[in-house]
């Protein structure tokens, strides 16, 4: 066993499965060079509550002894390589990245830390956290929703805002140097154009 775990999850019936024929790969090779354990989960239905089972994947491997755990979106791919994922774990916290929205439908900006991409540094308080996140469910469907936005509403300091480079998204949080790349709501929804620019940013 390795000190830090990559850990993604996605629903069996959901269309996003296709992009782990993306990143699997390269996200395997990366945990082997870097010495980082990798565990990958298709199962279940697409939820209409959020992505509730990623968050009970995390807590489950705290209580494995790793240091480090890294949870990536099935719409994420890791751009640089030779970037060590372990220098987005604050110490005792867990590193999330801000993301504003800005859409006429929400009637502000949404600010919020995502939860596209996350860094935890495993250790009571961060255990702590998660298990409070967890008491949470479902949370509303009212922006910035779900697991997202119990996480945003019950964070005492816990998670961290940590460097855009981490889970750059688009024009939401861009960087000019990405270590993670996401894609979350950048496609309008059309998967397959999703696929599309993921592989492009890759050069496949």
């Amino acid at each position: 066993m390795n000190d830090a775990l990559i850990i993604q999850h996605v629903s069996e019936n959901s269309p996003h499965v296709n992009l782990l024929k993306i990143t699997a790969a390269r996200n395997l090779e990366y945990c082997l060079k870097h010495k980082m354990d990798f565990e990958m989960a298709v199962n279940g239905e697409i939820p209409r509550t959020g992505h509730w089972d990623a968050i009970r994947m995390v807590r489950i491997a705290m209580e494995k002894p790793y240091q480090y755990i890294i949870y990536l979106d099935a719409d994420t791919v890791i751009a640089d390589l030779n970037a060590d994922l372990r220098s987005g774990c604050p110490h005792e916290k867990i590193g999330a990245t801000r993301h504003i929205l800005k859409k006429e439908a929400y009637g502000i900006d949404l600010d919020h830390l995502n939860v596209g991409a996350l860094y935890y540094y495993n250790c009571e308080a961060t255990r702590a956290f998660v298990d409070k996140w967890l008491a949470g469910f479902p949370g509303t469907t009212e922006p910035s929703w779900f697991e997202q936005g119990v996480m945003n509403n019950i964070n005492d300091g816990t998670v961290e805002e940590i460097d855009a480079k981490y889970n750059a998204t688009g024009n939401v949080n861009p960087s000019p140097t990405p270590v993670v790349r996401g894609f979350h709501g950048q496609s309008g929804g059309n998967v397959r154009t999703l696929f599309d620019m993921m592989c492009a940013a890759i050069g496949k």
